[in-house]
């Protein structure tokens, strides 16, 4: 009885845990897009201060996503 009891255990402890890296690489994943999502938003020619302060601010929050959900920046 207290071998079912602890596998019992074991397997709700192990599903637990899957359940959490599950969330943890969807969360990464999505924070990965977002932050592509910004990276294109930025743009191709900066001619002006108004765009280089929008190219600033996209850099900035696409770096503060990627941070946040410790997804490696991208060059």
């Amino acid at each position: 009885m207290a071998s079912s009891e602890a596998l019992a255990v074991r397997l709700t402890g192990t599903a637990r845990h899957l359940e959490e890296v599950v969330a943890e690489a969807a969360r990464a994943e999505f924070a990965a897009e977002l932050a592509a999502t910004f990276d294109a938003m930025r743009p191709r020619t900066i001619e002006g201060a108004a765009e280089r302060v929008m190219d600033e601010t996209l850099q900035m929050v696409s770096r503060t996503i990627r941070r946040l959900a410790g997804v490696p920046e991208v060059p």
